[in-house]
């Protein structure tokens, strides 16, 4: 499933001091910036970390580009892993927002 092809909202209230924002729509219009392995490594890592798995070591990153939301962008990756019986459940959408030093100061999952 292709990225730009998702309508996506987030409410931005973690981005902003006003909690009482409209969601605003997520732009996924970047394709001069690829997405190198050091970032999807550092978004990989920090979503293992920190929420609970089946198979902490089945976790992957299926797709990953980059978007924009209130003017700030983020990484959009597909995290999948596998479930109970041992298969990938399918892939649900997390938002991974860098600094300059790829590293991780915000991550929404699920994102939508």
């Amino acid at each position: 499933m292709n990225l730009k092809t998702l309508s996506l909202l987030l409410l931005p209230a973690s981005l902003t001091a006003c909690a009482s924002m409209a969601p605003r729509e997520v732009i996924l219009d970047t394709p001069e910036i690829s997405v190198t392995e050091q970032q999807k490594v550092a978004c990989l890592r920090y979503a293992k970390d920190r929420y609970a798995w089946k198979d902490k070591e089945s976790v992957r990153i299926d797709d990953a580009e980059w978007g924009t939301v209130n003017g700030i962008k983020f990484l959009q990756i597909v995290l999948n892993a596998k479930n109970t019986y041992g298969a990938y459940s399918g892939g649900q959408y997390a938002g991974c927002f860098l600094n300059g030093q790829n590293q991780v100061f915000s991550f929404r999952y699920p994102f939508y």
